[in-house]
């Protein structure tokens, strides 16, 4: 493929991300709840498409570090629903299952594009020096900050007040703040880990 139409194609998949996030913020208005569009997903998709616009592999890096750990335990979730009879323990996905509107169940595919992402943008997050995950936990703190001052406790905005579609529950908020922020950083550092390994193992496809 000569530079050109790479240099197209690279910037069609940007423009894809970022007219996503948009239309999974509006979904969030239209077909389901304001509070929606403070899921840290959303405006990560929008920043991704901003990176790879820009050819910043810093700042997709920084929403993919983020954003791998969730996306992988949501597919497992996904699988896990029909092998377990819609009784998955992590039930991040039976709401795929329920009545209701296309468009949102679709725009909840996004979580399946990151691993594409990482595969098919490997080569250009080679050798990029910088602390990225810095930015990253910082991005992090400061979303569950919004969700647990400005969201109710109801709406478990980015896992904000409890683990997320889980049977745990009850637990000291102290503790779980604790916990969600000592995960945090231990799911950008797995993260991190997981995308330097393939970064340098798999060949770079544009």
């Amino acid at each position: 493929m000569d530079k050109k139409r790479k240099s197209i194609l690279i910037t069609s998949f940007g423009i894809f991300f970022i007219i996503l996030g948009i239309v999974a913020i509006f979904n969030a208005f239209y077909y389901e709840d304001p509070y929606n569009i403070l899921w840290l997903c959303y405006s990560s998709l929008i920043i991704i498409g901003i990176g790879v616009v820009l050819r910043d592999s810093r700042i997709v890096k920084s929403q993919i570090y983020i954003l791998l750990i969730p996306d992988i335990i949501w597919l497992f979730s996904l699988l896990s629903y029909g092998l377990t009879n819609g009784n998955p323990f992590i039930k991040t996905v039976n709401y795929l299952f329920l009545p209701g509107p296309i468009l949102p169940k679709l725009v909840s595919l996004q979580h399946i594009l990151t691993i594409p992402t990482v595969i098919i943008l490997s080569c250009k997050f080679i050798n990029k020096r910088g602390r990225i995950w810095i930015p990253s936990f910082i991005q992090l703190i400061i979303f569950f900050l919004i969700a647990r001052i400005f969201t109710p406790p109801e709406k478990d905005i980015n896992c904000s007040y409890n683990f997320c579609a889980t049977y745990i529950s009850n637990i000291h908020p102290f503790i779980f703040i604790i916990i969600w922020l000592v995960g945090g950083f231990l799911m950008i550092y797995l993260s991190k880990k997981i995308i330097d390994w393939i970064s340098q193992k798999l060949p770079c496809l544009i």
